[in-house]
């Protein structure tokens, strides 16, 4: 693929859903699984001994009130942990918005964000809702700062570390669960499904992390990240 690509869009509030269940789903969901896997196999291990013996127990309600227990555990976890969620509230995403140019009050919660790739870096352009290019708040970052794309359901995701010290490869990391929507660690960029007309995800991804690849600065720890 060619670069630069330049993709000019409007960012809403399901575009902000989509990119936490990104986020955060690939660290919860994994969790989750083995809440609901793990749980039959300890039920498994309480009716096999009962089943060879029934006087294992003081009687069947203590087999049973064990099993109702580890459902009532199991089942919340499967429907809640496995499947997948709204993503963000409104309300968790103002700040976010805010940040990014929407002005408080308008509707809908929307800004128009454009973004730039090129052989240097990624450019963000960030300003409301039909503002004009001029008008907009840049943020302009080279690859060093970067951490490798990811894609889910035809949309691309993309994590800066602003601090050295915080650099994590992988962005669905649990450090991004924990940090939310601290933008003094970081910067991010999720470009929606529909915003890629006529260019191939894969191929754009591929593209950007060989750059991510060639630009990468050597890194102190893989796990070490700088809160103060």
């Amino acid at each position: 693929m060619r670069l630069p690509v330049t993709l000019d869009f409007s960012y809403e509030l399901r575009d902000w859903r989509r990119y936490t269940n990104m986020r955060e789903g690939r660290f919860c969901q994994p969790a989750t699984l083995l809440v609901v896997v793990g749980m039959p196999v300890c039920m498994i291990g309480v009716w096999l001994p009962y089943a060879r013996d029934p006087h294992v127990f003081s009687s069947p309600f203590d087999v049973l009130a064990i099993t109702a227990a580890m459902v009532a555990v199991s089942v919340p976890s499967g429907v809640f942990g496995v499947l997948p969620g709204p993503g963000g509230t409104r309300k968790t995403a103002l700040p976010f918005f805010i940040r990014h140019g929407w002005e408080p009050g308008s509707s809908p919660l929307a800004f128009r964000q454009i973004v730039e790739i090129d052989e240097e870096g990624v450019r963000l352009r960030c300003g409301p809702a039909g503002c004009r290019t001029q008008d907009m708040k840049t943020i302009s970052l080279p690859w060093s700062m970067w951490c490798p794309a990811r894609i889910w359901r035809g949309s691309i995701a993309m994590l800066a570390w602003r601090e050295q010290a915080g650099r994590i490869d992988n962005i669905m990391s649990k450090a991004m669960v924990f940090h939310g929507n601290e933008a003094r660690l970081y910067e991010e960029v999720y470009i929606p499904a529909r915003a890629l007309t006529g260019i191939s995800a894969r191929e754009l991804r591929r593209e950007m992390n060989r750059l991510v690849r060639a630009r990468r600065r050597p890194r102190t720890s893989r796990w070490r990240v700088q809160l103060d």
